[in-house]
């Protein structure tokens, strides 16, 4: 059954006036925020590979070296007592190593961490692959996990030739090498060597931000147009870049007023900050949309 809630034009745009109006007495405080040492990188729009899909390289710290290639090895016949998960694989390139969860089995396949897990110098669970091939391990308790997002380890190096704690966030969907997925989402790294500070898996820094969808640090135009861009519509529950803030999979009311009410938080980038007439700007074109739906009817 779907849980779609129709929120009205009218009311977003009566929102978008009272903000508009907020802004131009200054309502809405400077921005702010702090430089984390934790850096956020989202994949958009995802990578989604099937069988025979080209590999695709990612640089996670842009400093113009490629860190992991990821791929779907396509006419590969694994022994049928190691199954089709051995299809996936993420190589490091360079100095750059895939680690894996101790506490799931061998050091031979990359197995998840959960939200929230300590990958760091500190947990026994984070060990250095053996394989230089990294393949994915898609047990539902590994990267086939249907309902958790699941994380993999990353010891990231960088041009000078210093080493970091990362992660990166994939899911294998499907149930043989026929049909399957492999999705990357997002990644993160942080700025500390790995000897001194490790990083939790899903932490995506300045993200923490109420009302910052797409994870650049400030709370603005870009993400209004998320929720705007997916208004009324049922998505990824949680999904952040798609909208849904608060997590019940629908983007409405209770979504913008998380950005509304956050709105300028954090450190702008350059001509982030919309004079109070841009929001009004919006509030009219929402208002032209109404009227055009109610000719319409």
């Amino acid at each position: 059954m779907s849980n779609y809630k129709n929120e009205s034009t009218q009311d977003t745009l009566e929102r978008l006036l009272a903000y508009s109006a907020a802004a131009g007495l200054g309502a809405f405080g400077a921005a702010q925020g702090a430089q984390a040492s934790v850096i956020y990188g989202d994949i958009n729009p995802d990578i989604i590979q099937a069988e025979n899909d080209p590999e695709f390289l990612l640089d996670m710290n842009s400093d113009g070296i490629d860190d992991l290639r990821i791929v779907h090895v396509d006419n590969y016949a694994p022994a049928a007592s190691s199954g089709w998960y051995q299809r996936f694989r993420c190589y490091p390139l360079g100095n750059t190593r895939v680690a894996t969860n101790a506490s799931k089995g061998n050091l031979y396949y990359v197995r998840s961490f959960g939200a929230g897990d300590d990958i760091s110098n500190s947990n026994p669970d984070v060990q250095l692959c053996i394989s230089p091939f990294s393949r994915v391990h898609v047990a539902y308790t590994n990267f086939r996990n249907l309902t958790d997002p699941q994380y993999a380890a990353i010891r990231l190096a960088d041009s000078g030739g210093g080493l970091h704690w990362a992660w990166i966030r994939m899911k294998v969907t499907g149930t043989s090498s026929t049909n399957s997925l492999l999705t990357t989402y997002d990644y993160a790294y942080e700025t500390d060597l790995y000897n001194v500070t490790g990083i939790l898996a899903g932490d995506m820094g300045v993200t923490s931000i109420d009302g910052d969808l797409n994870g650049d640090g400030f709370v603005g135009l870009d993400d209004l147009d998320i929720v705007l861009t997916n208004w009324n519509q049922n998505v990824t529950p949680g999904e952040w870049s798609e909208g849904d803030p608060t997590g019940d999979g629908f983007v409405g009311l209770s979504d913008l007023d998380i950005v509304l009410n956050n709105w300028n938080n954090g450190t702008p980038p350059v001509a982030a900050v919309p004079e109070p007439a841009t929001l009004g700007l919006l509030a009219v074109g929402l208002g032209a949309m109404a009227c055009k739906r109610r000719r319409r009817m």
